[in-house]
């Protein structure tokens, strides 16, 4: 694996992902950063607390899992950082619901509670976030060579963006890293823009205590009839895995691609560009109604959200960046 993905399984989550109010104790999946949602023996999480100090060290903190027989274990701990720790569910943890306390020596910081499951599938990504480009490689497989490319790049806005894959030539295969999987029973199922790829490998990864691999291919030739960045959906035992975002044949220099879709379709409205990302700001859509809409694009991630709206409905308006301000 690649010094980039090491570092991803290594947990350096966010600090944007430090949402948690003071005192209090938040976790969630180290690689979906999903919340309100099961989890699983062997799985590697990530607890947040305002409690956890800045001068932190794994010798000051104990994560304590209390399952569904009343059995308190110690999860193992990955590491520690200001406000954040990084951890693994024991793999005794019975079914049902839990109650994962933090302690601080003998004092209990914080407790969370969540139901565990036998699977709780996610995929690590290049940005730590839980969305676009996977944290993983393809294997090009030709009669007379075999080489990897990892399935990210870096941005020069910052962040990581999906590394083009070309699959005309040879056989490609990906393989992907996540959590919560391996307790997998009845099946691994995995499609790229809706369309099924065959799953060679679900299995724990013996590098890292917690994580998983998918292995995925030979993809097929028509996999790529929808040129550009493709979802790329693993389903585990019925569960489906976060999305990850997948480049495969995109289009040549030059020519155009597609990208994430507008929430809201609209028209006559400004566009600009601040910090990297796209601002689509007000309109005149088909309900010939004026907006206050302001929807925000960020091209590492490939996803739209909803800002602050205008303060006035605008529509052939204009937009520019001055000054670090839109």
């Amino acid at each position: 694996m690649s010094r980039v993905l090491t570092r991803l399984i290594l947990l350096a989550a966010p600090a944007a992902c430090l949402l948690a109010q003071p005192a209090s104790w938040t976790v969630v999946s180290a690689a979906s950063y999903r919340r309100d949602a099961a989890i699983a023996p062997e799985m590697i999480m990530t607890g947040f607390s305002a409690a956890i100090a800045a001068t932190a060290t794994l010798a000051g903190y104990s994560v304590l899992v209390r399952d569904a027989n009343a059995v308190e274990r110690p999860a193992s701990l990955y590491r520690v950082d200001p406000g954040q720790i990084g951890f693994v569910v024991p793999a005794s943890t019975a079914q049902g619901n839990a109650t994962l306390s933090l302690r601080g020596g003998e004092n209990v910081l914080g407790t969370a509670n969540a139901p565990v499951a036998a699977v709780a599938p996610g995929l690590f990504t290049a940005n730590s976030s839980g969305a676009g480009a996977p944290a993983g490689y393809a294997l090009f497989v030709s009669p007379d060579s075999r080489r990897h490319v990892d399935l990210f790049q870096a941005s020069t806005g910052g962040g990581f963006l999906p590394r083009p894959i070309e699959t005309g030539a040879g056989e490609v295969y990906l393989s992907l890293f996540g959590t919560g999987i391996r307790g997998w029973r009845t099946g691994v199922t995995a499609a790229i823009a809706g369309k099924p790829v065959p799953v060679t490998a679900a299995v724990a990864q013996a590098t890292y205590a917690g994580l998983d691999q998918v292995n995925l291919g030979p993809l097929a030739a028509d996999v790529g009839d929808r040129r550009g960045e493709l979802p790329l959906v693993i389903t585990v035992d019925g569960v489906a895995a976060n999305a990850v975002t997948v480049a495969l044949n995109p289009p040549a220099l030059g020519a155009w691609g597609t990208r994430g879709n507008l929430l809201e379709a609209n028209s006559e409205l400004a566009v600009g560009e601040l910090d990297g990302k796209i601002y689509a700001l007000g309109g005149y859509p088909s309900s010939r109604q004026t907006q206050t809409t302001v929807q925000v694009y960020d091209p590492v991630e490939d996803r739209w959200e909803r800002t602050t709206p205008l303060p006035i409905p605008l529509n052939h308006n204009m937009a520019a960046a001055v000054n670090g301000k839109l």
